[in-house]
């Protein structure tokens, strides 16, 4: 019996370096050649000795099983016709051991039935009739190795494909998930921010109550005026429909309309407007001005600085300071 890889007459020496038996195209590329003539194998041999493959021998379907489960084959190329495991059944049973290998059966034209046998079952690349071409033979096995290359290059696109697709999943779960807590974070920040507002809010409204009832003590009789006019005036903002931020200001506004009057002195406090000197009744006709004047430092109280300004104003331009006509 011939050794599996013996070449064939003028072929490369055993010496050769492994370099000098590789396709430059296809490296490392292996084929089995299988048939139970030595003729046949021989002519393979020397038909493929040019193309730079290592080509394995085998003169029987379980001699080529046994080199199949110890050697890394690329093409199998098997006769029909063989003793005890016929072309057929050997590539069945690579194609169930070894599904990667490219599978393709010699066949004379007598043998059109085994040859469908051997495509249902072997599920073979090719089948190529006897007498082959050899130019034909070549481009049969470079097709397939080229196509079996593509095919591997799709399954590695693929899976990579796979593997970034899940990459790219875990990291939009993973950036969803920082959203959705930063979303959360800004939440309680925002919540704490409107609770801090409240509570300052609540804190300046007290504040201006304390000033309001310290301006009252100043002028005796009219504890609690600027607290009853504040309350009044906002049920009637209320009443007409205005927003909270005008009933806020009007509120503050009645709480301090008569801060201009905190820098009267003390022979006018109490005393009727009727008995106001002439100088006197000009500055109190001034005071809803100095109390204007006195709030525009702070911003909160710009709005009510100027209800602060216009309360003594009347519809029918003989209020003051501005003489406003209308409503």
């Amino acid at each position: 019996m011939p050794s599996p890889t013996d070449m064939a007459p003028g072929a490369a020496a055993p010496s050769a370096p492994a370099s000098a038996l590789v396709a430059p195209d296809i490296p490392q590329t292996t084929l089995l050649l299988v048939d139970d003539e030595p003729s046949v194998l021989s002519a393979l041999r020397r038909l493929f000795r040019t193309t730079g493959y290592r080509v394995l021998q085998a003169t029987s379907g379980k001699e080529a099983l046994l080199l199949l489960g110890g050697e890394q084959v690329d093409v199998i190329i098997s006769d029909m016709r063989m003793p005890e495991m016929d072309g057929a059944e050997l590539l069945e049973q690579v194609r169930r051991r070894r599904p990667t290998v490219i599978r393709i059966l010699l066949t004379g034209y007598s043998d059109i039935q085994s040859t469908i046998a051997a495509i249902n079952g072997g599920e073979i690349h090719r089948y190529v009739a006897k007498p082959w071409d050899d130019q034909d033979l070549l481009l049969i096995v470079r097709d397939a190795l080229e196509r079996k290359a593509l095919e591997a290059e799709n399954r590695q696109l693929l899976l990579m494909t796979q593997r970034q697709n899940e990459e790219l999943q875990q990291l939009n779960q993973t950036l969803e998930d920082r959203v959705q807590a930063r979303v959360a974070e800004i939440k309680q920040v925002a919540d704490m921010l409107d609770a801090s507002y409240d509570e300052l809010s609540q804190t300046f409204t007290v504040a201006m109550t304390v000033f309001s009832g310290l301006m009252e003590m100043r002028q005796s009789g009219i504890a609690g005026h600027s607290r009853r006019v504040a309350e009044l005036a906002r049920s009637t903002a209320l009443q007409l429909g205005l927003g909270d931020n005008d009933q806020n200001e009007i509120y503050l506004a009645a709480l301090l309309h008569d801060i201009g009057k905190l820098g009267f002195p003390d022979t006018m406090l109490g005393k009727p407007t009727s008995l106001y000197t002439p100088e006197e009744m000009t500055r109190y006709r001034q005071h809803p001005e100095a109390g204007e004047s006195s709030l525009m430092a702070l911003p909160r109280l710009h709005g009510a600085a100027l209800i602060i300004r216009q309360h003594h104003e009347r519809p029918d331009g003989f209020g003051f300071p501005d003489g406003l006509v209308g409503i």
